[in-house]
């Protein structure tokens, strides 16, 4: 009887030492997947900064384009504007003149 005893208190000390490990094992588990879930998140915020600034190069890209041609429409504009002064202006102040004094 005492024989049995013995073997049901080790069986009960090994079955505790077994759920301890078992535990310590899932605590472990747990740590491990948390650190893997903020690994995850830093790799994920990473991503989505380089995509970001990505984007944004992309969009100063299209803006200095942007800007580029319509300076040049301005200049070409500019430059028409200028020549058709130079061809007609003597004969735009003569018919001002003209209209005004001449009726």
């Amino acid at each position: 009887m005492e024989r049995v005893i013995k073997n049901l208190v080790e069986y009960d000390k090994r079955g505790r030492r077994l759920v301890e490990e078992a535990e310590e094992e899932r605590r472990s588990v747990l740590a491990h997947m948390d650190d893997y879930k903020k690994e995850l998140a830093k790799q994920y915020h990473e991503r989505e900064q380089e995509k970001v600034e990505q984007f944004r190069q992309q969009a100063q890209v299209e803006k200095e384009e942007a800007l580029a041609a319509a300076r040049a429409r301005h200049e070409e504009a500019l430059g028409r504007l200028k020549a058709n002064y130079r061809k007609n202006s003597a004969r735009w102040v003569a018919e001002i003149v003209n209209r005004c004094i001449g009726g």
